[in-house]
């Protein structure tokens, strides 16, 4: 009787969750043609209102100016591009085919935030690498402490009925 009416809330709760998602889908798809007819003009896009990443394609940043290059390393890529996209700065990634790193192109003007980004992306990927060893260490460390814990063996000798002495 109780799992009956645990069912019906469940069962009910759903079909009111799926009514709500597809009601706000329509009403998103009416939000965006009421913009599109009337911004149709300028190009308008709903997408633009969104927060956008900081990652544009090269030859659009070769457009807006003078482009500085930068190599970074594949261990300190995803800390540099969080460091690039906090900063505001737009920048392009290559992958250099014959080193396996990449190469971060980025406008003149932002040499002196691309280099502080930079090192802290560095900074940041050692420290995680230093973590990573240390927890190695520990592991290691209590494996080998395992391996000579003598309880264990009194453990298994109650268990066999031997007597230890101890």
């Amino acid at each position: 009787m109780i799992n009956e009416e645990i069912s019906r809330e469940i069962v009910q709760g759903t079909k009111d969750g799926i009514t709500m998602a597809i009601q706000f889908s329509k009403e998103y798809g009416q939000i965006q043609d009421y913009f599109s007819e009337k911004f149709k003009d300028s190009n308008f896009s709903l997408s633009k209102l969104m927060p956008e990443k900081n990652e544009i394609q090269l030859k659009d940043l070769y457009k807006k100016g003078q482009l500085k290059e930068i190599d970074v390393s594949k261990k300190d890529l995803a800390e540099f591009k969080k460091e690039l996209n906090r900063n505001g700065v737009k920048f392009s990634l290559m992958e250099d085919k014959a080193t396996k790193d990449y190469v971060a192109f980025f406008q003149a003007d932002n040499v002196k935030i691309v280099e502080v980004a930079l090192r802290k992306a560095v900074d940041k990927s050692n420290a995680k690498e230093k973590g990573k060893e240390s927890i190695e260490k520990q592991i290691d460390k209590f494996k080998n402490l395992a391996k000579e814990n003598p309880f264990k063996d009194i453990a298994k000798a109650k268990d066999k009925n031997i007597d230890l002495g101890g």
